[in-house]
């Protein structure tokens, strides 16, 4: 090294001291939380649910649990987006038919026979309250369900904005829960809830019960993220506590305080048990992928070696017998074109007997070809509208006959078989689905 450059990693150095000395605030309060930050995560490994080191889980989030790359963690969702919906419509149907119910029990409260209310000018206001929480309630969840029930609805939500509506919804039903009880309803409109609930006792196990049944739907019903429940979670514990504890019940508060902490540990429980569950549905989906990924690598490897087994012998010059086909359906669709007319209409004859085996010849009398509607042409073939048992198909013929579906011998013939060979074993989504093919060996006819 030059002095130079010993001189500037010695003015560096001194820099750096110095900037130590006179660190400002935010610098330590950044380290102050980095340590903290490392308390924590130690602490909670020690949590069920927050050791991801032996779930076999690379590329995730400590906390939120989610994928490091964006578009694994749509693959993720996208994978539960089916499951969701199916979950999302049972609990909305199931919510939609509680609020029928509730409104059909308690939508006459200001009558005398009501089994809940007392009759009284002060409980018209807290019926008519509940009857509108009820009406809000229905109208989410009957949206929720139409959302869940049409898929073109999905798609245009997305999975992640479709998990967050299903969130939102969850959070509304939580508030609604908490709003419908008659007996905190008149302590918010400082009323005697005395003189306008007739069994108070009863009111806070009822409310306790239904958010109970609410974070079990959410938890087990319906599979969403673990970190995407937490808000809703926060939601009810603390909802609880706050309506018992500051607007007041009827119970001991002996009783009210066992009821909180038992609630509460039930909801950390659920929640600790949806983290777990949901670690080993991540991990379960990483190795899926991956064993998708190495298949197709081993099949793109096994392809690179078909190809590389045809190797050039000279220069411009290829190996034949390496390129020759090996099996006999191989050996069947080459090499028509140089063979006379006899030789070419027995081998078009072996090809329609091997699709009686393999059930996929089309007889001429079930097709109805039309060449004036021409859908497109190709190299070597046209594609004209037909009809097979009156269903709507694509027809391809060849190019130098368009009008018939006649292909001549020669390079057409050999290019059309060729094609058959691919796309009577060939099944996928963006591929048009192959029917058959339409052969007449005594005149060389072939149609796809």
């Amino acid at each position: 090294f030059s002095t130079g450059s010993n001189a500037s990693a010695h003015l560096r150095c001194a820099k750096s001291v110095a900037g130590a000395h006179m660190a400002p605030e935010h610098l330590r309060a950044r380290r102050c939380g980095s340590r903290c930050h490392h308390r924590l995560r130690r602490f909670f490994k020690k949590v069920p649910g927050f050791d991801l080191e032996h779930a076999d889980v690379d590329g995730l989030d400590f906390w939120t649990l989610r994928f490091e790359e964006a578009s694994t963690e749509r693959a993720f969702l996208l994978s539960h987006q089916e499951s969701l919906a199916s979950g999302s419509r049972s609990c909305t149907a199931m919510l939609l038919l509680y609020q029928v119910i509730s409104w059909t029990s308690y939508g006459s409260a200001w009558s005398t026979s009501s089994n809940n209310f007392i009759h009284s000018s002060s409980t018209r206001g807290v019926a008519v309250t509940r009857n509108l929480i009820a009406f809000l309630l229905a109208w989410c969840a009957l949206l929720t369900f139409i959302l869940a029930k049409f898929r073109r609805c999905r798609r245009w939500l997305g999975p992640a904005r479709f998990e967050m509506w299903i969130v939102v919804l969850l959070f509304i039903t939580t508030l609604c829960f908490l709003l419908q009880s008659p007996w905190y309803l008149a302590r918010m409109a400082l009323l005697d809830a005395q003189a306008v609930v007739t069994n108070p006792l009863t009111q806070d196990l009822y409310l306790l019960l239904v958010l109970d049944i609410l974070v079990t739907a959410s938890h087990i019903a319906m599979p969403l993220r673990w970190v995407m429940l937490l808000p809703m979670e926060l939601t009810v514990v603390f909802g609880y506590g706050i309506f018992i504890f500051c607007l007041g019940s009827a119970m001991p508060f002996e009783a009210l305080l066992s009821n909180f902490c038992m609630f509460a540990a039930l909801v950390l429980a659920s929640s600790l048990g949806r983290r777990r569950c949901e670690l080993q549905e991540r991990s379960a989906f990483l190795r899926l992928v991956r064993e998708k990924s190495k298949r197709v690598q081993a099949e793109f490897q096994l392809q690179t070696q078909a190809s590389n087994s045809s190797v050039m012998l000279g220069e411009g010059s290829i190996d034949e017998s390496a390129t020759a086909p090996t099996n006999f359906t191989g050996r069947l669709f080459e090499g028509l074109e140089g063979l006379g007319e006899e030789e070419t209409a027995a081998r078009v004859g072996q090809i329609a007997d091997l699709g009686k085996t393999e059930h996929w010849l089309i007889s001429p009398e079930d097709l109805k070809a039309h060449p004036q509607c021409i859908l497109g042409s190709g190299g070597f073939g046209v594609v004209m509208l037909a009809a097979y048992h009156g269903s709507i198909i694509a027809l391809k013929a060849s190019i130098a006959q368009a009008g018939t579906t006649i292909v001549k011998p020669g390079r057409e013939l050999t290019n059309m078989a060729n094609e058959l060979r691919l796309l009577r074993r060939l099944r996928h989504p963006n591929i048009v689905l192959f029917y058959g093919a339409c052969i007449i060996p005594q005149t060389n006819e072939l149609a796809l």
